[in-house]
């Protein structure tokens, strides 16, 4: 449990302590269960007990900048994904055309040299066979990184996603037993009556 959440929840139990000190310590009714105390004692701790609950909902939105900012990075480390996926797709496209050109070329020099254009073609074809391939297996490669990132990113959005949804369930139920505290104490003090 957050320390800040626990802090809060000391301070009420000791609250709702004090409520119980005031009930038994008390004037006792001659003749009854009931004790005479003064209200005002009672109202002011009820106070600080509001005033503690509005520093817990002061405290909470942290919680859910902290999601924000997690969901912040997700478009962050998406652009920085979509800007390396660019970059080797420019390095891929730039190494192809490389090998193309430098195919062209031997493919032109043995022609003139040797006129074997069968040879020729055949390693014109071979090379340029080549760089589809490596052009293919640069893409593969590509997709398969961005698609790592993207898992990653789903899986730090669902974190977060799940880290608020406790932290509301949390408090949620923190402030339910504060108010079965507060409805319990004031079912007594009627009871007294």
């Amino acid at each position: 449990m957050d320390p800040l959440i626990t802090g809060y929840l000391e301070k009420i139990h000791e609250l709702l302590s004090r409520i119980d000190e005031k009930l038994e310590s008390g004037r006792a009714m001659p003749f009854s269960s009931r004790v005479s105390i003064d209200k005002n004692d009672i109202y002011d701790i009820v106070d600080e007990i509001r005033d503690i609950t509005v520093e817990m909902k002061r405290g909470f939105p942290s919680e859910l900048n902290s999601a924000i900012r997690v969901l912040g990075d997700k478009d962050r480390i998406l652009e920085d994904a979509n800007a390396q996926k660019e970059r080797i797709i420019a390095e891929a496209k730039g190494t192809a055309e490389m090998i193309l050109k430098a195919a062209e070329s031997e493919k032109v020099r043995i022609l003139d040299e040797h006129d074997i254009t069968a040879e020729a073609r055949q390693l014109s074809r071979s090379m340029i066979s080549d760089a589809n391939d490596e052009i293919m297996a640069s893409k593969q490669s590509a997709a398969q990184f961005f698609n790592e990132i993207f898992v990653d990113v789903e899986n730090m959005v669902q974190e977060a996603l799940n880290t608020q949804r406790a932290a509301t369930r949390n408090i949620e139920h923190q402030y339910n037993e504060v108010l079965a505290d507060l409805h319990e104490n004031r079912r007594n003090l009627q009871l007294n009556d």
